[in-house]
């Protein structure tokens, strides 16, 4: 994974260009009203879980766009466990 990760000013500007894009997921689950922390509301949907799963290995970005990312991960805990 070292040899192929982008590295100083061309890794800022990826994390720049990640960092923004997460902004548009952000305007995403904004239009649930505030009802809940999964874009649909208190359901929980595929978009949800695969979004969260990338985030679980992402710990620098939990707190971006006002924790989110953080809740969202919360939310869907008791699904984290595959049987």
């Amino acid at each position: 994974m070292e040899d192929i990760a982008p590295k100083g000013e061309v890794a800022v500007a990826e994390w720049a260009k990640f960092k923004d894009g997460m902004g548009k997921v952000d305007a995403w689950y904004a239009k649930n009203g505030g009802k809940g922390l999964l874009l649909l509301e208190e359901t929980p949907s595929w978009r949800d879980i695969v979004i969260a799963s990338y985030l679980v290995w992402m710990k620098d970005i939990s707190s971006w766009n006002n924790g989110r990312w953080a809740g969202l991960v919360e939310a869907l805990k008791e699904y984290k466990t595959v049987v």
